[in-house]
C-alpha cells in the first residue's frame, strides 16, 4: 500500500494568499478564527474519533489563543 502526503502553503491567517475569490463572510473573520477554521477542516475527524464531541470548544479556545498571539505579533 502506497501512502502519498501533500503539502500546502498557507498564509497564517487560514488563506491562500488570493483573498480575491474569498466569501465575505471569511474575509470578516477575526484571524484567529480563520486560522482555527482551516485547521478544524483538517483534524476534526481525528480528534472527535479519539476524544469525541470536543470540536466546537476546543476551536473556540484555540482560535482565542491564535487572535491573541497575532495581535501581541
Amino acid at each position: 500500500m502506497e501512502v502519498g502526503l501533500e503539502m500546502f502553503e498557507i498564509d497564517w491567517d487560514g488563506g491562500d494568499g488570493d483573498n480575491c475569490d474569498a466569501s465575505p463572510t471569511f474575509s470578516m473573520l477575526s484571524s484567529g478564527e480563520r486560522v482555527v477554521k482551516t485547521i478544524r477542516v483538517e483534524v476534526e475527524s481525528m480528534v472527535e474519533s479519539h476524544f469525541g464531541d470536543v470540536m466546537d470548544d476546543l476551536s473556540q479556545r484555540y482560535g482565542e489563543m491564535v487572535g491573541n498571539h497575532s495581535r501581541v505579533h
